[in-house]
């Protein structure tokens, strides 16, 4: 759908009237298992042409699906070695996948809080979640950490 109007297809022409130059904008008719549209989006495309897609994680498909398609990766290395390691990884991923292993980038240690203001976004790391459970985040670290920190 990014890809139905071309570069120059917005005009932007208030004297002449013109918005778009409609031979510029062309239908995709996309037919998949799950969705079909015949396009065209109803807006121009962005600067860089379609929305930068991230991948989350970094596990071997995870990496192998960012290496094809993605143009960022969130990843939460616990050393420096550990993110060279990683992004070593997802180089090697992108560059099977046939692309630019310098297109995709890592943001290691990216980890947003989304809240109703900036002082409760700051809040939030010091208070649990009530949702949260406990017990699975110590597990979560025994295992990043290589120890049993369950009960037990």
């Amino acid at each position: 759908m990014w890809g139905s109007w071309e570069k120059d297809a917005w005009l932007l022409d208030v004297e002449g009237t013109r918005f778009t130059d409609m031979d510029k904008i062309q239908p995709v008719n996309l037919q998949g298992k799950h969705a079909a549209s015949r396009g065209p989006l109803p807006i121009p495309s962005s600067e860089q042409g379609q929305p930068v897609i991230f991948q989350a994680g970094g596990g071997s498909y995870g990496l192998e699906l960012a290496g094809r398609r993605a143009g960022g990766v969130y990843a939460n290395p616990y050393t420096i070695e550990d993110a060279r390691v990683q992004r070593q990884a997802l180089r090697d991923a992108a560059t099977r996948a046939g692309c630019d292993p310098d297109e995709v980038k890592m943001l290691a240690g990216f980890m947003p809080t989304i809240a109703p203001s900036r002082h409760a976004a700051l809040q939030r790391p010091c208070f649990p979640d009530e949702a949260v459970d406990l017990h699975q985040r110590v597990r979560y670290l025994g295992a990043m950490i290589g120890l049993s920190l369950g009960p037990g």
